[in-house]
Protein backbone atom coordinates (compact mmCIF):
# COMPACT_ATOMS: atom_id res chain seq x y z
CA UNK A 1 0.00 0.00 0.00
CA UNK A 2 1.44 3.33 -1.09
CA UNK A 3 2.58 5.96 1.34
CA UNK A 4 1.11 9.26 0.16
CA UNK A 5 3.20 12.40 0.70
CA UNK A 6 1.96 15.89 -0.09
CA UNK A 7 4.65 18.40 -1.07
CA UNK A 8 3.02 21.61 0.12
CA UNK A 9 3.76 25.22 0.99
CA UNK A 10 1.44 28.15 0.44
CA UNK A 11 4.29 30.35 -0.76
CA UNK A 12 5.32 30.04 -4.38
CA UNK A 13 8.86 29.48 -5.60
CA UNK A 14 10.03 27.25 -2.77
CA UNK A 15 10.93 24.27 -4.95
CA UNK A 16 7.82 22.10 -4.58
CA UNK A 17 7.83 20.85 -8.16
CA UNK A 18 11.59 20.25 -8.27
CA UNK A 19 11.38 18.42 -4.96
CA UNK A 20 8.47 16.25 -6.10
CA UNK A 21 10.18 15.29 -9.34
CA UNK A 22 13.62 14.71 -7.82
CA UNK A 23 12.33 12.61 -4.94
CA UNK A 24 10.25 10.64 -7.42
CA UNK A 25 13.41 9.91 -9.40
CA UNK A 26 15.40 9.08 -6.26
CA UNK A 27 12.77 6.62 -5.09
CA UNK A 28 11.86 5.23 -8.49
CA UNK A 29 14.90 5.33 -10.76
CA UNK A 30 17.53 4.79 -8.07
CA UNK A 31 15.67 2.69 -5.49
CA UNK A 32 13.32 0.73 -7.74
CA UNK A 33 10.17 1.82 -5.91
CA UNK A 34 6.90 2.20 -7.81
CA UNK A 35 6.07 5.90 -7.72
CA UNK A 36 3.03 7.88 -8.80
CA UNK A 37 3.39 11.63 -9.13
CA UNK A 38 0.19 13.67 -8.86
CA UNK A 39 0.25 17.13 -10.43
CA UNK A 40 -2.31 19.27 -8.59
CA UNK A 41 -0.99 22.60 -9.88
CA UNK A 42 -2.91 24.11 -12.84
CA UNK A 43 0.40 25.45 -14.15
CA UNK A 44 1.27 21.79 -14.89
CA UNK A 45 4.98 22.41 -14.29
CA UNK A 46 5.52 18.90 -12.92
CA UNK A 47 3.84 17.31 -15.93
CA UNK A 48 5.93 19.40 -18.32
CA UNK A 49 9.11 18.61 -16.38
CA UNK A 50 8.67 14.86 -16.88
CA UNK A 51 8.17 15.36 -20.62
CA UNK A 52 4.38 15.06 -20.78
CA UNK A 53 2.86 16.98 -23.69
CA UNK A 54 0.09 18.74 -21.77
CA UNK A 55 -1.37 20.14 -25.00
CA UNK A 56 -1.99 16.64 -26.35
CA UNK A 57 -3.59 14.87 -23.40
CA UNK A 58 -6.88 13.05 -23.77
CA UNK A 59 -7.37 13.11 -20.00
CA UNK A 60 -5.89 14.89 -17.00
CA UNK A 61 -6.31 14.97 -13.23
CA UNK A 62 -9.17 17.41 -13.86
CA UNK A 63 -11.14 14.65 -15.62
CA UNK A 64 -10.46 12.28 -12.74
CA UNK A 65 -11.78 14.79 -10.20
CA UNK A 66 -14.80 15.42 -12.42
CA UNK A 67 -15.54 11.71 -12.52
CA UNK A 68 -15.16 11.48 -8.74
CA UNK A 69 -17.72 14.25 -8.31
CA UNK A 70 -20.24 13.19 -10.94
CA UNK A 71 -19.59 9.55 -11.89
CA UNK A 72 -17.98 7.79 -8.92
CA UNK A 73 -18.41 4.41 -10.51
CA UNK A 74 -16.22 5.46 -13.43
CA UNK A 75 -13.26 6.76 -11.42
CA UNK A 76 -11.12 3.63 -11.75
CA UNK A 77 -11.63 3.57 -15.51
CA UNK A 78 -10.81 7.26 -15.92
CA UNK A 79 -7.74 6.90 -13.70
CA UNK A 80 -6.43 4.05 -15.83
CA UNK A 81 -6.90 6.16 -18.95
CA UNK A 82 -5.21 9.19 -17.39
CA UNK A 83 -2.10 7.90 -15.64
CA UNK A 84 0.87 7.95 -18.00
CA UNK A 85 4.44 6.69 -17.82
CA UNK A 86 7.10 9.36 -17.50
CA UNK A 87 10.65 9.54 -18.81
CA UNK A 88 11.74 8.39 -15.34
CA UNK A 89 12.03 4.66 -14.73
CA UNK A 90 9.37 3.23 -12.37
CA UNK A 91 7.66 6.63 -12.19
CA UNK A 92 4.14 7.37 -13.48
CA UNK A 93 2.19 10.61 -13.33
CA UNK A 94 -1.38 11.78 -13.02
CA UNK A 95 -0.85 14.89 -15.16
CA UNK A 96 -2.41 18.33 -14.96
CA UNK A 97 -3.58 20.86 -17.51
CA UNK A 98 -4.79 24.44 -17.21
CA UNK A 99 -8.34 23.06 -16.90
CA UNK A 100 -7.50 22.19 -13.31
CA UNK A 101 -7.91 25.87 -12.41
CA UNK A 102 -11.68 25.35 -12.77
CA UNK A 103 -11.62 22.63 -10.13
CA UNK A 104 -11.17 25.13 -7.29
CA UNK A 105 -14.66 26.50 -7.94
CA UNK A 106 -16.29 23.21 -8.90
CA UNK A 107 -15.02 21.35 -5.85
CA UNK A 108 -16.43 24.00 -3.52
CA UNK A 109 -19.97 22.75 -3.99
CA UNK A 110 -19.17 19.04 -4.07
CA UNK A 111 -20.29 16.58 -1.41
CA UNK A 112 -17.39 15.79 0.97
CA UNK A 113 -15.25 18.00 -1.25
CA UNK A 114 -12.14 17.69 0.93
CA UNK A 115 -12.03 13.90 0.50
CA UNK A 116 -12.41 13.64 -3.26
CA UNK A 117 -8.71 13.13 -4.00
CA UNK A 118 -8.35 10.67 -1.12
CA UNK A 119 -11.24 8.58 -2.41
CA UNK A 120 -9.82 8.78 -5.92
CA UNK A 121 -6.32 7.64 -4.99
CA UNK A 122 -7.71 4.71 -3.01
CA UNK A 123 -8.17 2.98 -6.39
CA UNK A 124 -4.41 2.96 -7.10
CA UNK A 125 -2.70 2.92 -3.69
CA UNK A 126 -2.18 -0.82 -4.01
CA UNK A 127 -0.27 -0.37 -7.26
CA UNK A 128 2.46 1.94 -5.93
CA UNK A 129 4.95 2.23 -3.09
CA UNK A 130 4.85 6.04 -2.98
CA UNK A 131 2.41 8.68 -4.18
CA UNK A 132 3.90 12.19 -4.26
CA UNK A 133 1.46 15.07 -4.66
CA UNK A 134 2.75 18.39 -6.00
CA UNK A 135 0.46 21.07 -4.54
CA UNK A 136 -0.30 24.54 -5.91
CA UNK A 137 1.16 27.56 -4.07
CA UNK A 138 -2.00 28.27 -2.09
CA UNK A 139 -4.16 26.86 0.67
CA UNK A 140 -7.19 26.37 -1.57
CA UNK A 141 -9.38 23.30 -1.92
CA UNK A 142 -6.84 21.46 -4.10
CA UNK A 143 -4.14 21.71 -1.44
CA UNK A 144 -6.64 20.75 1.25
CA UNK A 145 -7.55 17.67 -0.81
CA UNK A 146 -3.87 16.74 -1.01
CA UNK A 147 -3.41 17.10 2.76
CA UNK A 148 -6.52 15.03 3.48
CA UNK A 149 -5.30 12.30 1.10
CA UNK A 150 -1.76 12.26 2.50
CA UNK A 151 -0.10 10.26 5.22
CA UNK A 152 2.66 12.85 5.49
CA UNK A 153 3.42 16.37 4.32
CA UNK A 154 6.84 17.62 3.27
CA UNK A 155 7.24 21.41 3.39
CA UNK A 156 9.89 22.94 1.11
CA UNK A 157 10.97 26.45 2.08
CA UNK A 158 13.54 28.97 1.00
CA UNK A 159 15.80 30.47 3.63
CA UNK A 160 14.23 33.92 3.64
CA UNK A 161 11.97 35.81 6.03
CA UNK A 162 8.73 35.55 4.03
CA UNK A 163 9.21 31.81 3.59
CA UNK A 164 9.88 31.48 7.32
CA UNK A 165 6.57 33.21 8.03
CA UNK A 166 4.87 30.88 5.58
CA UNK A 167 6.23 27.81 7.36
CA UNK A 168 5.18 29.21 10.73
CA UNK A 169 1.64 29.75 9.41
CA UNK A 170 1.49 26.31 7.85
CA UNK A 171 2.86 24.43 10.85
CA UNK A 172 1.09 26.54 13.47
CA UNK A 173 -2.33 26.96 11.87
CA UNK A 174 -2.96 24.99 8.69
CA UNK A 175 -1.58 21.63 9.77
CA UNK A 176 -3.36 21.61 13.15
CA UNK A 177 -6.65 22.53 11.45
CA UNK A 178 -6.32 19.70 8.94
CA UNK A 179 -5.36 17.24 11.64
CA UNK A 180 -8.15 18.22 14.00
CA UNK A 181 -10.96 18.25 11.49
CA UNK A 182 -10.10 16.28 8.37
CA UNK A 183 -7.08 13.99 8.68
CA UNK A 184 -5.98 13.04 12.18
CA UNK A 185 -3.28 10.72 10.79
CA UNK A 186 -1.45 13.42 8.83
CA UNK A 187 2.13 13.85 10.03
CA UNK A 188 4.90 16.21 8.95
CA UNK A 189 7.63 14.33 7.11
CA UNK A 190 10.08 17.23 7.18
CA UNK A 191 10.65 20.91 6.57
CA UNK A 192 13.14 21.02 3.71
CA UNK A 193 15.28 24.10 3.14
CA UNK A 194 15.81 24.64 -0.59
CA UNK A 195 17.76 27.11 -2.74
CA UNK A 196 20.13 27.68 0.16
CA UNK A 197 22.91 30.21 -0.32
CA UNK A 198 25.17 30.00 2.73
CA UNK A 199 27.16 33.00 1.55
CA UNK A 200 24.39 35.30 2.81
CA UNK A 201 23.94 36.11 6.47
CA UNK A 202 20.17 36.35 6.02
CA UNK A 203 19.90 32.78 4.74
CA UNK A 204 22.02 31.45 7.60
CA UNK A 205 19.95 33.36 10.14
CA UNK A 206 16.68 32.02 8.72
CA UNK A 207 18.02 28.46 8.79
CA UNK A 208 19.02 28.97 12.42
CA UNK A 209 15.56 30.35 13.23
CA UNK A 210 13.85 27.39 11.55
CA UNK A 211 15.94 24.87 13.45
CA UNK A 212 15.45 26.73 16.74
CA UNK A 213 11.66 26.75 16.32
CA UNK A 214 11.01 23.38 14.68
CA UNK A 215 13.98 21.31 15.81
CA UNK A 216 14.24 17.83 14.33
CA UNK A 217 11.38 18.51 11.93
CA UNK A 218 13.82 20.54 9.82
CA UNK A 219 15.66 18.12 7.56
CA UNK A 220 19.40 17.90 8.23
CA UNK A 221 19.77 17.82 4.46
CA UNK A 222 19.72 21.26 2.85
CA UNK A 223 19.30 21.77 -0.89
CA UNK A 224 21.89 24.29 -2.11
CA UNK A 225 21.20 26.93 -4.72
CA UNK A 226 22.68 25.92 -8.07
CA UNK A 227 22.12 26.66 -11.74
CA UNK A 228 22.34 22.93 -12.37
CA UNK A 229 18.63 22.63 -11.56
CA UNK A 230 17.79 24.88 -14.52
CA UNK A 231 20.25 23.04 -16.74
CA UNK A 232 18.73 19.70 -15.76
CA UNK A 233 15.25 21.00 -16.48
CA UNK A 234 16.34 22.23 -19.90
CA UNK A 235 17.79 18.78 -20.57
CA UNK A 236 14.49 17.16 -19.57
CA UNK A 237 15.89 15.25 -16.63
CA UNK A 238 16.61 15.57 -12.91
CA UNK A 239 19.74 16.73 -11.19
CA UNK A 240 20.30 13.15 -10.03
CA UNK A 241 21.32 12.14 -13.54
CA UNK A 242 22.39 15.53 -14.91
CA UNK A 243 24.82 16.28 -12.07
CA UNK A 244 25.09 12.99 -10.22
CA UNK A 245 27.95 13.98 -7.93
CA UNK A 246 26.70 17.47 -7.06
CA UNK A 247 25.90 18.49 -3.50
CA UNK A 248 22.28 19.11 -4.50
CA UNK A 249 21.90 15.58 -5.86
CA UNK A 250 23.46 14.14 -2.72
CA UNK A 251 21.11 16.16 -0.52
CA UNK A 252 18.02 14.93 -2.34
CA UNK A 253 19.27 11.35 -2.09
CA UNK A 254 19.59 11.84 1.66
CA UNK A 255 16.01 13.15 1.86
CA UNK A 256 14.78 10.12 -0.12
CA UNK A 257 16.72 7.80 2.20
CA UNK A 258 15.05 9.44 5.20
CA UNK A 259 11.63 8.84 3.63
CA UNK A 260 12.52 5.21 3.00
CA UNK A 261 13.53 4.87 6.63
CA UNK A 262 10.20 6.31 7.71
CA UNK A 263 11.56 9.66 8.91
Amino acid sequence: MARTIAIACQKGGTGKTTTTMTLGAALGCERGKRVLLVDLDPQASLSISVQVDVLDLAHSVYDVLQAAMRRPGAVAEVLEATIVHTNLEHVDILPATLELASAELELTGALEREKILKNTLSHVRGSYDYILVDCPPSLGILTVNALVAADQVLVPTEADYLSLRGVQLFMGTTLPQIRSGLNRKLKPAAILITKMDRRTLHAREVEEALRAEFGALVSPSVIPQTVKFRDASTAGTTILSFARTSKAAAAYRDVAAALLNGA
